[in-house]
C-alpha cells in the first residue's frame, strides 16, 4: 500500500484490521486511487472499517447478494497482485495460519483485474 502510486483495487471478505485500515486511509490521502470490494454480511460486523472507507471518500461497493463475495486479493498499480487466505483481520495476522502470493505475473495480473473490474459493475 506505501508503494502504490496510482491505483489500488481491494476485493476482500473482510476489512477489521486497523493497522491496514489505517494504510489504506494513507494511500488514498496521496491521491491513488482506491476502490474496494467487500461482503454485506462482514461490512456491519464489529470492528469492520468499511463504512469508515465510505466516509472518508473512498469508493466502496458491498456485495448485496444473499452468498458471500468471499474473495480475497489486491491490485497495486495494476501490475502487482497479492492474493491468498489471508482475511485482512487482525486474527489473521496474529492468530490463524494464513498464507498469501505476492506476484508480479502480468498475466495473472490481467486475470484479477478482470475479475475485480467485472464484479465492481455487477455490484453498483
Amino acid at each position: 500500500l506505501q508503494r502504490a502510486r496510482r491505483s489500488v483495487d481491494i476485493c476482500v471478505f473482510t476489512i477489521t484490521d486497523n493497522r491496514l485500515s489505517d494504510a489504506i486511509l494513507e494511500t488514498a490521502w496521496r491521491r491513488v486511487g482506491v476502490r474496494i470490494i467487500s461482503d454485506n454480511d462482514k461490512s456491519e460486523d464489529l470492528g469492520s472499517d468499511i463504512e469508515r472507507f465510505g466516509r472518508a471518500g473512498i469508493d466502496v461497493v458491498v456485495d448485496q447478494t444473499r452468498h458471500h463475495m468471499h474473495h480475497k486479493f489486491a491490485i497495486f498499480d495494476n501490475r502487482i497482485t497479492l492474493t491468498g487466505s489471508y482475511n485482512w483481520t487482525r486474527s489473521a495476522a496474529e492468530n490463524n495460519e494464513e498464507n498469501i502470493v505476492v506476484t508480479r505475473d502480468a498475466r495473472i495480473t490481467r486475470l484479477f483485474q478482470g475479475e475485480f473490474n467485472q464484479l465492481w459493475r455487477n455490484l453498483q
